[in-house]
């Protein structure tokens, strides 16, 4: 069974959140076309990440030399290496996402699990061939993907997805939502039909 790993990163859940309101219109989406796969929910508010200190670097690091993997501290990096597609729902916070979810990543990155070594280099270990990142903007920045001095969520996504070994990564935005003159509703209704054409285009 195929599963999806989707890592709602939200201060508050949908309707409340419009980034969860948007993340939710392409579950919806994607459920309704790939009935068959499995929904695993990763709620970043409802856990207690912290991030490591010394004494857990140091144990980290002897658990990985010993590929003791097997153990809680990396539950969380052996669900994203297992996943089959990856949906990250994040709104944009100080000009990139909120520190939950880099916490999120601290977790996760692993050696040996996520990601590791050859003698050519950094590999992603990574079984996810879609990484699809959601996010709502009050102002308005370039396509993701291009330079912007202003918005880093989507440079440092971009990066983490190919340090997984995730080939395609698509990002979702809802932007300009708080500019005087502008309709939000009418944004957030267009980028949910987006998310969902998305979600459907998406092969299982």
């Amino acid at each position: 069974m195929d599963s999806l790993l989707y890592i709602d990163s939200c201060t508050r859940p949908a309707p409340a959140s419009r980034t969860a309101t948007l993340g939710e219109a392409f579950l919806d989406a994607y459920s309704k076309t790939h009935p068959g796969t499995q929904i695993d929910r990763t709620i970043l508010r409802d856990m207690d990440l912290r991030p490591y200190r010394l004494k857990e670097v140091d144990e980290r690091i002897a658990h990985i030399k010993r590929k003791e993997f097997d153990i809680p501290m990396f539950a969380l990096a052996r669900r994203f290496a297992a996943a089959d597609t990856i949906v990250i729902a994040a709104p944009f916070w100080d000009c990139s996402f909120p520190s939950m979810l880099k916490l999120y990543f601290e977790h996760v990155c692993a050696q040996d699990i996520t990601f590791g070594y050859t003698a050519e280099g950094q590999i992603g270990l990574c079984k996810a061939t879609d990484l699809v990142y959601i996010t709502t903007r009050g102002d308005e920045y370039r396509p993701s993907g291009e330079p912007d001095e202003m918005e880093m969520a989507s440079p440092t996504i971009r990066a983490m997805a190919k340090m997984f070994g995730i080939p395609t990564c698509t990002f979702i935005a809802a932007g300009g939502l708080d500019i005087a003159g502008n309709d939000p509703q009418a944004i957030l209704e267009q980028a949910i039909t987006e998310a969902r054409a998305c979600a459907e285009r998406l092969l299982s």
